[in-house]
């Protein structure tokens, strides 16, 4: 898409960078772009040369970019694989295929309980996709997936260090804004309050249910939209409750929660 004066209207392309954990520096490796690269959301990283790229919507403007947003059939967006030829030199080739297609407005990506596994949420559908890549042709393929009451923006997989035989609190996150209808509306007012909820599930092995449990929700004021949460666990004290921090921020937020939660 160009403006009226010929200039690109976005630059849909990825910046990779170098950095040492610790360190103070980071060092810009080079730019990423492809036609199959179009509205990038969230990346999966394989390898320092190998990733997965959601694309969120395949209208970048216009009316069918809105009806994209709110059509449940509109099954459009895809995920790209990209593979990097070598990361010595700036010019060296990209490569790129269709990973996986006919998700709804698929966005976040997240590195689920094996490395083949790869967790993927339909944004607009409050949906948690549960996913397998494979390695020969760099497909996806869903497993399964669970739906909640609110957005599902960008997923991730909380690892208990401290889960027992009778309670073991791992499980995925998933956080989005609980009133999606008056997201575009809020979106041109500074004070407008878009109220949020970050869920914790994990599948029941005896019953194979997915529970769910409401983690923190709030109405707006403390964090304003959520777009991604996680868990950093805090160790239990003897008979003690199961606690951690919940890290909550969001696209449209000033800010970033931390509160204790119990798990």
């Amino acid at each position: 898409a160009y403006s009226e004066a010929g200039e690109p209207k976005a630059g849909s392309q990825i910046e990779l960078f170098h950095h040492i954990l610790n360190s103070n520096s980071i060092r810009h490796v080079r730019s990423i772009n492809h036609p199959l690269i179009k509205t990038p959301n969230d990346i999966y990283a394989i390898s320092p040369i190998s990733f997965y790229v959601t694309n969120d919507h395949f209208y970048r403007e216009g009316p069918m970019r809105l009806i994209e947003d709110f059509w449940r059939s509109a099954k459009w967006s895809n995920i790209i694989h990209v593979q990097i030829a070598d990361l010595a030199s700036k010019d060296a080739p990209i490569e790129a295929s269709v990973a996986l297609t006919g998700l709804w407005n698929n966005n976040g990506l997240g590195h689920g309980r094996t490395d083949k596994e790869i967790i993927i949420c339909s944004a607009m559908g409050g949906e948690m996709f549960l996913a397998t890549q494979h390695e020969s042709n760099h497909s996806i393929s869903v497993d399964t997936s669970v739906s909640f009451n609110s957005l599902a923006d960008n997923p991730s997989y909380y690892h208990d260090p401290y889960r027992t035989d009778s309670h073991d609190a791992s499980g995925f996150l998933v956080a989005g804004v609980s009133q999606v209808i008056r997201l575009t509306a809020n979106s041109r007012n500074p004070d407008a309050l878009d109220p949020i909820q970050v869920w914790h599930t994990a599948l029941n092995s005896r019953t194979g249910v997915w529970e769910k449990k409401l983690l923190f929700e709030d109405d707006g004021s403390r964090i304003r939209t959520a777009s991604a949460a996680v868990l950093v666990p805090i160790e239990p004290k003897v008979g003690g409750e199961k606690l951690a921090w919940l890290f909550v921020t969001g696209f449209m937020s000033e800010s970033m929660v931390a509160v204790q939660v119990e798990l």
